[in-house]
Parts: structure tokens; C-alpha cells; sequence
């Protein structure tokens, strides 16, 4: 029984070998002075990219932006009455309250 599972553990270390023989990486050597292509025919400015950009566009996304951002600490008065933050409160107060059981306590 023994020389069984020894076979076994043999047969699949046999079975999961790559079959295909494996290909050297080549060894050739990229020349790290050579110029890339991209940089020398595409602008690298983000004027260039920009040019059709309105400047009062962005301005007036950046000032929403601003107003929305920094409104939290300009609040002078809560939005909502004291009726509507206190409904929990007298929906869900002690005299009709269920346990588990779904009975009233």
C-alpha cells in the first residue's frame, strides 16, 4: 500500500511537468539612450491640450465646487423644524413597544 501512494505522488509530479520546452529570454540589451518617439512628436505642454478650454467655465465649476465644499461650516440656521427632527421620538415611544416574540411589552 505503501508503494502504492509513493507511485501515485510520482505519477502526478510526472503529470503537472510542463510539457513544452521553455524558451530562453533573450538576451538582448535595450540601449537606454535611445530617444522615445512619443516624446519627441507629441506636445508635452498641457497648454496645447487646454487651448479650447474657457477660462469662465472652469471658474465656475471651481466656485460651485468651493460654495458646495465649505457650506457645511457657513450654516447659520438648521434646514429642518424641530417637528420634523423629533417624529421618531413620538412614533416610537415606550408605550407600544414588541419583543421578540412579536407581543407587546
Amino acid at each position: 500500500m505503501k508503494f502504492l501512494y509513493v507511485f501515485f505522488i510520482v505519477l502526478v509530479f510526472f503529470g503537472c511537468t510542463p510539457k513544452n520546452k521553455v524558451v530562453p529570454i533573450s538576451t538582448n540589451i535595450v540601449d537606454l539612450n535611445e530617444t522615445i518617439d512619443d516624446l519627441v512628436s507629441i506636445p508635452q505642454n498641457i497648454s496645447f491640450y487646454t487651448k479650447n478650454i474657457k477660462i469662465n467655465k472652469t471658474d465656475n465649476i471651481q466656485s460651485d465646487y468651493e460654495k458646495r465644499y465649505f457650506s457645511i461650516w457657513n450654516i447659520l440656521a438648521p434646514t429642518q423644524s424641530k417637528e420634523d427632527i423629533q417624529w421618531p421620538f413620538k412614533v416610537f415611544n415606550t408605550k407600544k413597544n414588541y419583543a421578540e416574540n412579536l407581543q407587546l411589552i
